[in-house]
């Protein structure tokens, strides 16, 4: 072998490792792309998980919420129910109640019938009595004329007493001065 061949050889092995080594670049590249977009898969799937666990948890919580609304819901149905029985008692006894008591109002309608008749009676003696009452106001009121005059007549005989009165002291008193001057 010649020297060239060897070189030849050489340049060959050089540029098949050559080769290679571009060949491992590129799949080393490659994995580095994979990897990245592993993680990304990773990642967003980890994303996922999480959502889902923030979803389950919320569905477990809004599970117990509906299990307690159940719970209260049924405590309430049986309130219900109860407070329907008693008013279904209370709605019977009201009936039994209304009975007695329409019986008692027929009763009392022939009273009152009865009564009616009697009312009737004693209005017209009413109405007899108040004629005379009438009749007996207009009397009262001549009677209350004739006396305001007779207080009027008094008054004023009153005031002329008074008056008298006065006038006889004044005649006393001058005939005093007049006596009492002639003594003078």
């Amino acid at each position: 072998k010649t020297l060239n061949d060897e070189i030849s050889e050489q340049d060959e092995v050089i540029n098949k490792l050559n080769k290679e080594k571009k060949h491992i670049a590129e799949t080393q590249a490659k994995s580095n792309e994979d990897l990245v977009a592993a993680e990304e898969k990773v990642s967003h799937l980890n994303s996922i998980k999480s959502k889902l666990e923030s979803t389950l948890d919320e569905l477990e919580g809004a599970l117990d919420k509906e299990k307690r609304s159940r719970g209260n819901l049924e405590k309430e149905r049986r309130k219900v129910e109860g407070e329907l029985k008693m008013a279904q008692e209370s709605v019977a006894d009201l009936e039994r109640v209304k009975r007695e008591i329409e019986n008692s109002i027929s009763r009392k309608e022939g009273d009152v019938s009865a009564l009616s008749s009697k009312l009737d009676d004693e209005q017209s003696l009413v109405a007899k009595m108040q004629k005379n009452i009438k009749e007996l106001q207009g009397r009262v009121e001549e009677m209350e004329e004739e006396l305001e005059a007779e207080r009027q007549a008094r008054a004023k005989a009153e005031r002329q007493r008074s008056d008298l009165a006065r006038e006889i002291e004044q005649l006393g008193e001058r005939l005093e001065e007049a006596g009492g001057a002639t003594h003078a």
